[in-house]
This record gives structure tokens, sequence and C-alpha cells, in this order.
């Protein structure tokens, strides 16, 4: 679809409206010459398509999904170059954030803060609560990446990828120490293989932290004090 401005008296309204969707980001296109454009669809499961003119009336924010409903009239005499169909907003039905765009940010005080594993729930939904004798404990570094704490027996380590709410952890190692304390060698090892499946964060509702795992499972730590700076 294109579309181009003409002025009323050089145009010819059709009847009625039609409904568009207008995505979030411009794309780059070409027009005249290099451009950004909007992308536009007629519903909810069509393609986009590249929008290179523009609709009176509407004015357009990147990061929001627009459905509008719009009249289209034809231009009786269009510009060289320019498009037949005029444009013109007669009613914004909806516009809300794309999620996509407004992703939730890792929590500042992932980083500031020493943090102590309280539950966790496994692919099934059971909630597991660990023992108050076993110490597990993560520290993430800003900057770096860098994750470490205790593993209910040994230290560990790894290595944290973070973009917006997700987040990998690989690169796990341990100390090599024998606990004697019960069920702190299987509190390790699971813990070090619930750390593999990390793949997001769950944005903040309280001051608990929360790390969601790639098989539908969940990891629930409790602030255990701030961390030295």
């Amino acid at each position: 679809m294109s579309a181009g401005c003409g002025s009323d008296s050089d145009t010819e309204s059709f009847e009625g409206g039609t409904t568009i969707y207008i995505n979030s980001s411009l794309v780059d296109c070409i027009g005249e010459g290099p451009q950004k454009c909007m992308q536009i669809k007629e519903s909810e499961d069509g393609d986009w398509e590249n929008f290179h003119g523009s609709i009176a009336r509407f004015t357009y924010e990147e990061g929001y999904l627009y459905n509008l409903r719009v009249r289209i009239s034809k231009v009786k005499n269009p510009p060289a170059g320019g498009s037949s169909l005029r444009y013109e907003m007669l009613e914004m039905v909806s516009m809300r954030r794309d999620p996509a765009l407004h992703q939730f940010k890792a929590r500042p005080d992932l980083y500031q803060m020493h943090w102590r594993l309280k539950s966790y729930k496994d692919a099934d939904g059971q909630s597991v609560r660990v023992d108050n004798n076993l110490v597990v404990t993560l520290e993430v570094e800003e900057g770096t990446g860098k994750v470490s704490g205790i593993a209910a027996c040994n230290n560990y380590f790894g290595q944290a990828e973070i973009n917006g709410n997700a987040i990998t952890i690989g690169e796990i190692g341990t100390t090599r120490q024998t606990c004697p304390e019960e069920g702190a060698m299987e509190m390790e090892k699971t813990y070090t293989t619930l750390l593999s499946k990390v793949v997001g964060i769950q944005p903040a509702k309280s001051i608990f932290l929360t790390f969601l795992l790639s098989d539908g499972g969940q990891m629930l730590f409790i602030p255990g004090g701030q961390k030295a700076q």
C-alpha cells in the first residue's frame, strides 16, 4: 500500500471508513530516496506492508501499536511520483505499547545484593523449599556478568549473559570439597543444573528475585544483604 496527500478539492472520498493496523517501528524504505516508512496492514493476521505517505490528523510515535479507522480518498490529479490515495484518520480505535519494545530491563538490585536461594519450582510445577541448614547463594557482578556464590557445599562461579530480561548462565564450575552436611552434595548438583537452565528474570513485583527456567521451572531468591561498595 502507499499513500500521499492532496488537498480536499483534489480528492474524491470513498464511502465509510477502513480499519488499518500500524506497526510499532519505522523501517528503511525507498521513495524518492532513502527514507523511513511506517508499516500497515488491513487485518490482524495480514502481512505488514511499507507505507510511504502520511495519514492526515494522525501523529505517529514509535513503540506503539495502532488500530485506526481511516477514510481513504482518491486524489484526482496526483503529483508526479505521488500517490493516487489520501489517508485521513477518522478514529483511533486503540494505541498500546508494543511489549516486544518495552521489555523489563534487568533490575538494578540484581547486582547490588547478595541473594540466597529460598525455593525452586521444577518442570512439573512442584515447589521445593531449600533446607534452612543449606546455604545456597548468588552474586552477579555488574559490567562483567561474573556469577559466584556458595552451592550448598562448594563455592561456584560462572558467566552470565544479560540482555534486558533475558539471561543465560554458562561456564559453571565449582571447587572440589566434599561436604559432610546431609543433602549438601545433592543440593549442589541440583542448583548448578538449575543455573544452567536459566533463561529470564521475572519483572520485579517484590523484593524477591525470580529466575525463569527453560523447562518452565523457577528459582526464587531472597535478599541476603547489600554488597559492600
